[in-house]
Formats: structure tokens, C-alpha cells, sequence
């Protein structure tokens, strides 16, 4: 019952994106009685010492009344800035391409990472269509309704020793290289049984969405 704050430590290794640090945290509240949280928020932080950043937020609201009729607000928000996998040279490991070594002006003989930012937000609205938990039944039918909107975008090329070269691809930006938004719509019907959501002894969830 209350309040509670709960934090970890993150330390990993990857062998491209090198060292990652960082932090989990959670803070919920409940009540003691319900059979929901009132309240949920999860958060991590991960950075790599190869330049990539993974940002997580999450939040779950069960104690929302609108006319006495309940709501349940879930979603993220996410930001990730992605330095993906170098590709090497003809040895694996030259940053250029040896075959082509004279043609100095020739942009094409690097190999080259590039880096995206992915940023990203989703939620969704849940109400019962029956009163469902405002009458203390264990089993409701909600209607579920969603949003998402997600971007991506290429925002910098280096070959594979890290040094910036405005490669063929980078300069001319073919279609689709740049990035973009996508956004998406969600809604349909969940069925959720259990019995005591922080921790359930039975009972079970089920989804039927359209995107």
C-alpha cells in the first residue's frame, strides 16, 4: 500500500556499440484494496560509449473516472539514436575499399555506418463496455482505442575508422534514405479476467485489435 520507488543499475557490453550504462526505475502507487495499480511508470536510460542512446518512458494509469464510467491510460514515449553495424573492406577490417585505393576522389571506396534517431509515441484508451471493475467483477469486456506516431531519420554517415566523408549515398539521398513519420490508428476489444493485476494468481487477457 503507498507509494513505491524501485531503481537498477544497467551495465552491458556490445561489441560494436562498446560500453552501456545506465538506469531502470520504476514508481507505482496502490492502494491495498483494488485490483489495479492506481498508477504505474516505468523509465530507463541506456548510452553506449560507441555513441548510441536508448531512452525508455512508460506510463500506466488505471484510476481514471470520467461520469463514474473508468479509464485506463497506457503508453511510451521512446527515443533511440541508433549507430548501426559497420560494414569493413576487403579484409574485414580496412575502412576502404583496397580494389579501388587509387581513385582518391572516388567517395565510393569508403565504407561507411550511418546514425538514425528514432523517436516514438503510443497510447491507449481502455473502458469497459460493462461497469465491469466500477462493480467489483472480475471479468470485463473494454473497448480499446489508440494513436501511435513514430519518426525516423538518417542523420550522419562516417566510414568505418569514424571519420566523416560525405559518401555517394549521404549526398544524393535516394528515396526512403532520409527517413520519415509513420502514424497509426488502433482500436478494438480486450477481455482481462485476472484476478489481481500486480500479481495474478489466474485469470487471463486477450486482445482483438485492428491497426
Amino acid at each position: 500500500k503507498g507509494l513505491r520507488l524501485k531503481a537498477f543499475p544497467i551495465v552491458l557490453y556490445n561489441s560494436d556499440l562498446l560500453l552501456g550504462l545506465g538506469a531502470s526505475v520504476s514508481l507505482y502507487q496502490y492502494d491495498g484494496k483494488s485490483k489495479d495499480y492506481q498508477w504505474k511508470m516505468y523509465s530507463d536510460f541506456t548510452g553506449f560509449t560507441g555513441g548510441a542512446i536508448s531512452i525508455l518512458f512508460h506510463f500506466d494509469i488505471f484510476s481514471i473516472k470520467i461520469a463514474n464510467q473508468p479509464f485506463h491510460l497506457y503508453g511510451y514515449a521512446k527515443y533511440k539514436r541508433a549507430r548501426f553495424m559497420p560494414y569493413y573492406g576487403t579484409n574485414n577490417t580496412d575502412a576502404k575499399n583496397n580494389f579501388d585505393i587509387n581513385q582518391v576522389n572516388d567517395s565510393n571506396k569508403y565504407y561507411h555506418t550511418y546514425e538514425a534517431i528514432n523517436p516514438h509515441f503510443y497510447f491507449t484508451i481502455t473502458t469497459p463496455l460493462l461497469w465491469g471493475r466500477a462493480k467489483n467483477y472480475n471479468k470485463e469486456i473494454c473497448l480499446v482505442f489508440g494513436a501511435s506516431i513514430e519518426n525516423n531519420y538518417n542523420t550522419n554517415s562516417t566510414d568505418a575508422d569514424n571519420i566523416m566523408h560525405n559518401s555517394k549515398q549521404f549526398a544524393e539521398k535516394p528515396y526512403g534514405y532520409i527517413g520519415g513519420s509513420l502514424f497509426s490508428l488502433t482500436t478494438g476489444l480486450n477481455f482481462d479476467s485476472r484476478d489481481y493485476i500486480p500479481n495474478p494468481y489466474k485469470g487471463t487477457y486477450n486482445e482483438a485489435l485492428i491497426e
